[in-house]
């Protein structure tokens, strides 16, 4: 009976020590700098980051630093430090962060030398003012002009962001723009367009941060109502066409990721997260409770996969 009742003391004991192992390791957690950066699209202008951050603050992770060139409504060139840093654009793809680069009319005006101005002039010109909110959509913030032409340089943006560091997260929120408005052969279009693009953003953020963890987030099915979509597209978006394409889509995005089996590389369904019915302003963004849904979503995600 002695002997039986020592086991038992045994097993008690080493079971209260596992958990004291598993507390502490999470306490490590909460408290070593964690760097989040997210490549996004308008729907940061519904400000899910900010609600991520809080709830990071509030579940005591000290360290929880989102990174990114600016804060707030996803055109603003501010950086708040009771707001969540972001790299979020209002309009777009996975294709702009590699590829968009214009300058502004104004830019163009203190350019000495001819062919340079000439260079530029080719990338395009914009007819934005300094002040225009528009301004800050011309250039994707991985890409840069060197010697005559554009050029993706991952390093500049995260000398920009963390001090030359990888981030230890980098969130690839993206997928509205460009899918909603779907037709015909949407699968064909999807892995010749947003997924050849997502893969080629994919390999030359992983060149300069190779150790990142990165999660591909779902596109989101948009409002349940179809005056939503009249009002704000006129008829060239209908609610079922546009639910149609970010459901293939999702599906379509899950398979690219799971496909390459690889730990680093995960796939965030957040589709079901979101009230059709309740949680959106207009056809695509959230409204505040959406955003909150959002946000305490990317919440479980996060602390599950720092632990």
């Amino acid at each position: 009976m002695i002997i039986r009742m020592n086991k038992v003391l045994k097993i008690v004991f080493a079971a209260a020590f596992a958990l004291m192992g598993v507390d502490a390791v999470c306490e490590q957690a909460k408290t070593r700098k964690i760097t989040l950066a997210i490549l996004g699209d308008s729907l940061t202008n519904c400000r899910y980051q900010d609600r991520l951050m809080r709830r990071m603050r509030e579940a005591g992770y000290t360290g929880y630093t989102p990174v990114g060139t600016h804060t707030g409504f996803s055109a603003s060139d501010e950086k708040r430090a009771d707001e969540a840093a972001h790299d979020g654009f209002g309009g777009f793809t996975y294709g702009d962060f590699l590829r968009r680069f214009q300058f502004a009319e104004d830019e163009l005006m203190n350019v000495q030398k001819e062919a340079e101005y000439e260079q530029m002039k080719r990338l395009g010109v914009a007819k934005v003012e300094k002040k225009d909110w528009r301004r800050v959509l011309l250039k994707s913030p991985l890409v840069r002009f060197s010697n005559g032409k554009k050029t993706v340089d991952v390093q500049a943006w995260l000398d920009n962001i963390n001090g030359g560091k990888a981030p230890d997260f980098i969130l690839i929120q993206l997928g509205n723009n460009g899918i909603c408005s779907m037709t015909g052969d949407i699968d064909g279009r999807v892995r010749g367009g947003q997924l050849k693009d997502a893969a080629e953003l994919l390999a030359r953020l992983r060149e300069k941060c190779p150790d990142a963890v990165y999660g591909f987030v779902s596109p989101f099915p948009g409002s349940d109502k179809e005056e939503d979509f009249a009002r704000n597209y006129k008829g060239t978006i209908t609610r079922d066409g546009a639910r149609k394409s970010l459901s293939r889509f999702r599906e379509l995005l899950r398979m690219w990721v799971e496909s390459k089996n690889d730990p680093k590389v995960r796939f965030i369904d957040l589709w079901d997260k979101v009230d059709p019915a309740r949680d959106y302003e207009n056809a695509l963004h959230f409204n505040s409770r959406g955003a909150e849904h959002v946000g305490d979503a990317l919440f479980d995600w996060l602390s599950a996969a720092v632990k």
